[in-house]
């Protein structure tokens, strides 16, 4: 006698995949980063290669693109699209205080990414009651201000960038 078509296999529902929840999670966060880096004028691959930067300057493509799991003839593209926009990364710059990563943006504007040492609480407080001054002074001046002198006598490097402007 023979055998029933066996019934057919069908797969799961959407819903149950954990690679869409995965996928639909990654697109929300990536949203959320596009305002900002809109108004940046990078993508948000340039925003992860900046970070990087920002964490240890002078990386060689090779070591970027491990880290970001991406080909080095995907990363290369990516960062000559960072300089063609004219977004020419200035340099990381620990302040001590806080640490920052400087670049143009196609404007000619520099930017500043900034994220504070937490364990510095005590020289944010100093600079914080200077800060009004600071600005007044660089705004007359366009030089790093006399205000930050004690910063660079704690041993503080690149605050020089500041009159690059």
């Amino acid at each position: 006698m023979p055998r029933p078509d066996p019934a057919p296999v069908l797969p799961p529902p959407l819903e149950a995949h954990i690679c869409r929840t995965i996928y639909a999670t990654n697109l929300a966060i990536q949203r959320v980063h596009k305002v900002v880096l809109d108004e940046l004028g990078i993508t948000y691959l340039q925003y992860l290669v900046l970070n990087l930067l920002w964490d240890r300057d002078n990386q060689s493509v090779s070591e970027l693109s491990g880290q970001l799991e991406l080909e080095p003839s995907t990363l290369t593209p990516l960062l000559k699209r960072l300089e063609v926009a004219g977004i020419n990364v200035v340099g990381v710059t620990d302040h001590g205080f806080v640490h920052s990563i400087y670049f143009f943006d196609p404007s000619g504007h520099r930017i500043e990414l900034a994220c504070p040492d937490p364990t510095e609480d005590a020289q944010l407080k100093k600079l914080d009651a200077v800060k009004w001054d600071m600005l007044t002074e660089w705004s007359r001046t366009r030089r790093a201000p006399r205000h930050a002198a004690w910063m660079h006598e704690a041993g503080v490097q690149g605050l020089t960038l500041l009159a690059a402007a």
